[in-house]
């Protein structure tokens, strides 16, 4: 629970904070024990424009950002021109301190994914999709081998992690490509 929503009444502790990626303000009045608070919700443009990270994973949160919004960019569902919330707007809604977004959003500018511009937030550029180099390739394949390990040691079996693959892959006849980078 972010400190904003300790200060609030049980009644309206209740509510989840979510981080949505696109700017779109909204205003909620609640009443609780007589009193009214004004909340700030910010509302997605699309049902996947939602982020979500996990602050008790081994997996920094910063990084977690920006997988998430990196896995949005390559998938399509941002143009080139679109607005992504502020680094402190992003940052109250997750519940975490605004240098962690900024890290995550000065790690996908320099992938060249972001124009960061002070006081105006960040706007997703034109990118195209660089050349993988072998060094690219092999860091691509341990990490792979290492959740692929991950998911056999859960009990995943090969067939649905092939499977999987295929289909995030865009490979599996029928399924639609996710996209690739800009």
């Amino acid at each position: 629970m972010t400190p904003a929503c300790r200060a609030l009444p049980a009644t309206a502790q209740k509510l989840t904070p979510v981080a949505h990626l696109r700017r779109r303000p909204l205003t909620e009045r609640l009443t609780a024990g007589g009193q009214m608070y004004i909340v700030s919700v910010q509302t997605p443009m699309t049902p996947d424009a939602t982020l979500r990270i996990d602050l008790d994973s081994t997996v920094p949160a910063y990084r977690q950002i920006a997988d998430a919004i990196r896995a949005r960019l390559v998938a399509g569902h941002f143009q080139p021109g679109d607005q992504l919330a502020t680094v402190r707007q992003l940052a109250v809604d997750l519940g975490v301190h605004h240098n962690t977004v900024a890290e995550a959003y000065r790690t996908l500018a320099e992938e060249g994914w972001l124009d960061l511009g002070r006081r105006r937030g960040a706007t997703v550029q034109e990118r195209t999709a660089p050349k993988a180099t072998p060094r690219t390739k092999a860091r691509f394949r341990q990490r792979l081998r290492e959740l692929i390990a991950e998911a056999r040691g859960a009990g995943v079996t090969s067939d649905v992690i092939a499977a999987e693959l295929l289909e995030l892959a865009g490979g599996e006849p029928g399924a639609p490509a996710r996209g690739g980078a800009r």
